[in-house]
């Protein structure tokens, strides 16, 4: 499972915890499978670009 950190957006797997900013602040992107392509959805966050 991949998580992204809220605050820095960083993406990283299976840790609850951000390597990159210590933040302890991750959520899990959801991977959804249609017509066998894939699409990830990240959470929005504002200062994410």
């Amino acid at each position: 499972m991949k998580f992204t950190c809220i605050h820095c957006c960083s993406i990283f797997y299976d840790q609850q915890r951000c390597p990159i900013c210590g933040s302890s602040d991750v959520k899990p992107i959801i991977v959804e499978v249609q017509n066998a392509t894939e699409t990830i959805v990240i959470p929005a966050k504002r200062d994410c670009l």
